[in-house]
């Protein structure tokens, strides 16, 4: 029998990248191919666009490269990039919210994190019903799917001291008008098995 592939090599730190505002339909090969035609860095070493249970893209990736000088070059080459329609969002990959190495303790009941008051800010819209592991990356490749809107100004999972997501976020829109089309577009969305509820 053919012996098995050998595993791809591990990427040191600061060699990965977020790509986010990618189409639906947008595969991981397809954003591979786009990354190995930036001059002087090949092929990824890995390249995963994010998706649901059911496969569905949640619209963005993941990419890893061989050094932080090729990753570099990538958030460069292709940040704002127009790929099937949409601008790329390019930066370095922040990783995962760093979870608190302290014992959790047991507790009987706990109440529910409350709700922050509706924001004032005509251009703030609120998101709630989040599965626990959505980060602000997710969030935000989300609402910058929505056409027209483009990327937020800012998009934040609300945490805990101890950084565990309170199960909500806000949004900042560049404009009122963007912040209604991200309420008509993505208010029942779901999301990692979670129907969004979105208002201002």
């Amino acid at each position: 029998p053919a012996p098995a592939p050998a595993p791809a090599p591990a990427a040191p730190n600061g060699c990965g990248v977020f790509i986010g505002n990618i189409a639906w339909a947008t595969t991981s090969e397809e954003l591979a191919a786009l990354i190995a035609q930036v001059p002087g860095v090949g092929a990824p070493l890995s390249c995963e666009v994010a998706r649901t249970r059911t496969g569905r893209s949640i619209g963005y990736a993941i990419a890893q490269l061989a050094t932080p000088e090729a990753a570099a070059a990538v958030i460069g080459s292709l940040n704002e990039y127009e790929l099937a329609d949409r601008r790329l969002f390019v930066r370095e990959d922040r990783g995962a919210p760093a979870k608190s190495s302290k014992p959790k303790k047991q507790r009987a009941l706990t109440a529910p994190v409350a709700e922050p008051e509706a924001p004032a800010d005509p251009c703030r819209i609120f998101i709630g019903n989040l599965a626990w592991a959505t980060t602000s990356e997710e969030l935000t490749a989300l609402v910058a799917q929505v056409p027209g809107v483009g990327v937020p100004v800012s998009c934040e999972v609300g945490r805990t001291r101890n950084g565990r997501s309170t199960g909500y976020g806000t949004a900042t829109l560049a404009s009122p008008e963007a912040a209604t089309a991200v309420i008509g577009a993505i208010n029942g969305h779901e999301l990692a098995g979670r129907r969004l509820i979105v208002r201002e």
